[in-house]
């Protein structure tokens, strides 16, 4: 039964794989459109006259190596005929926002944003599981998972928690904030949201209140509507090398410039907290090649130092 079911299921995950990948590679809002319409007319053309083989050779290209899952053709008795799952249990993944670009891929972080819009550009990469999983739970069903205290801080609470709270979601236990038990050095915290109004207890760090916000205290805190301006030109978050491989030492950066004096144009000092609050001159540790948004076209003018970054930042990235 499981292998015939599979083989009727074959078509619809090649069309569905065909179209995420459309969405997933997609670099802007008209190439999604003319990638989406380009998967749909593949599609058209497989099942009217084509083989199985041929379809899922074509849905492979366009994967590009990149695992695809359809929780409709997975689950189809939960998701098409009940409306979703009883519950969620899990422990989603920790990682930072800037982060997720850099340790998963660039493509991936556009996927996030063009499917959860709302999301702001700080969210930690455990919201959007508790989205995922808010959005596969049934009416009057739970979900309960491990996440990191982030969950309600800042972004990545405002758009996970304050937002679920805004479509009908109760948080009716959490604990707050308690040490990883593992090697990683980081504070985690349980929450468990129930789509729809709680009325029994509401339980927050082993006792029992009357209401938990989406900051995961007993008090119903206020978001705030806008920056402070008075706070503008006074903080910068800084430069993120998107790689180690950037850096070079005072050696290499001395080489570059005796080799060709242009290398000053893409070789610029970098400095970290460490520096900052340790250095009486506030003397950077370190150098980095940036080639700000350039064109590869352009950075091939700079040989030495795009072949550095061929070598090291390439093969990790």
């Amino acid at each position: 039964l499981l292998a015939e079911a599979n083989k009727k299921m074959a078509w619809l995950r090649c069309a569905a794989d065909m179209l995420v990948a459309a969405e997933f590679w997609g670099e802007t809002a008209k190439d999604k459109q003319e990638r989406v319409r380009h998967a749909l007319a593949v599609t058209e053309k497989h099942l009217a006259a084509g083989t199985l083989e041929a379809f899922e050779q074509e849905a492979e290209k366009e994967r590009r190596g990149q695992l695809m899952f359809h929780w409709p053709l997975e689950f189809p008795e939960v998701i098409v005929k009940r409306g979703g799952f009883d519950g969620f249990v899990g422990n989603p993944p920790f990682l930072w926002a800037l982060r997720i670009a850099i340790h998963i891929s660039k493509p991936y972080s556009y996927f996030l944003k063009h499917i959860w819009p709302h999301a702001l550009k700080n969210t930690d990469l455990c919201a959007y599981f508790v989205l995922r999983a808010a959005q596969l739970v049934s009416p009057q069903r739970c979900v309960g998972l491990v996440v990191t205290k982030t969950i309600g801080e800042a972004d990545t609470r405002i758009s996970s928690l304050t937002k679920l709270a805004g479509e009908g979601f109760t948080i009716h236990r959490a604990r707050s904030s308690f040490p990883w038990p593992g090697t990683a050095a980081v504070l985690a915290a349980t929450i468990h949201l129930f789509r729809g109004p709680w009325h029994g207890e509401c339980w927050l760090d082993g006792s029992i209140v009357p209401f938990i916000s989406d900051a995961l205290t007993a008090a119903d805190l206020t978001t705030p509507v806008a920056p402070l301006e008075a706070n503008a030109q006074h903080c910068f978050k800084g430069s993120v090398p998107l790689g180690d491989g950037f850096f070079l030492t005072e050696a290499e950066a001395t080489a570059l410039v005796e080799a060709d004096s242009r290398n000053r144009e893409v070789i610029y000092p970098y400095m970290i907290g460490q520096e900052l609050n340790t250095s009486p001159t506030l003397s950077p540790g370190r150098t980095v090649i940036y080639f700000r948004d350039w064109s590869l076209e352009r950075c091939e003018s700079y040989p030495l130092c795009l072949d550095i970054v061929r070598r090291r930042v390439k093969p990790e990235r």
